[in-house]
């Protein structure tokens, strides 16, 4: 893949998440990374805490049409589901990996893209069997729609995971590294070893030698 098509292949990614994620732009500029991060996770979380409040509805009309048995199930399913929205919502990367690199490779961010395409597919599954599960009250499906519900919020929590280790681990080259490479001093009469000294003691040997000689 050359150059243009890696850049086109990125931009595809950065315009399908941003279809979904209004105003996501990506984390190809440096200083937009943490506000396409912070933008991604707090739409997130907002999205999970609707799914909450439509589960706590569910379980205020199966209380009061005979699905008590599906309450505690359903509790459950909320207490997670507000579990991964405060996690991904309150999320802190400090200045690694991400967010202290000059650049990223290509590679990274095609990796990045695909977590973050990833989160807001769970997210939006999860509304989806929340849909289902509405449409199931009164009948048998409700235990295993639930069951569903619960295995999409792990698959979430696993996925932001590893989404993390990704952006963490992401190769840092800091400006200040930059600059200090480029104004390293030359190395003191500290630096030189052992052996330079010696060196220079041999060198200087000889040529008294070669004096000595030449005034014979």
């Amino acid at each position: 893949m050359d150059f243009l098509q890696a850049f086109e292949s990125m931009e595809s990614w950065v315009e399908r998440i941003a279809q979904r994620i209004p105003g996501y732009a990506g984390y190809k500029a440096r200083e937009k990374r943490r506000e396409a991060d912070k933008l991604l996770r707090t739409t997130l979380a907002q999205r999970l805490k609707e799914q909450v409040q439509r589960l706590t509805d569910i379980q205020r009309r199966l209380l009061s049409s005979g699905g008590i048995r599906w309450l505690d199930e359903v509790e459950t399913v909320i207490t997670r589901l507000q579990a991964a929205a405060d996690k991904i919502r309150t999320a802190s990367y400090g200045y690694a990996g991400l967010f202290d690199a000059v650049k990223v490779n290509e590679a990274q961010l095609k990796r990045l893209y695909e977590f973050d395409a990833a989160l807001v597919d769970v997210v939006e599954r999860i509304a989806r069997a929340i849909d289902d599960l509405e449409a199931a009250l009164g009948t048998p499906d409700v235990g295993a729609i639930l069951a569903r519900v619960q295995r999409l919020a792990q698959d979430l929590l696993t996925t932001f995971e590893h989404r993390k280790d990704v952006l963490l681990q992401v190769d840092a080259t800091s400006d200040e590294d930059v600059q200090t490479v480029e104004a390293a001093p030359p190395p003191s009469d500290e630096d030189v070893s052992p052996q330079d000294e010696t060196s220079k003691d041999t060198a200087s040997n000889a040529e008294d030698d070669e004096d000595s000689l030449e005034d014979a």
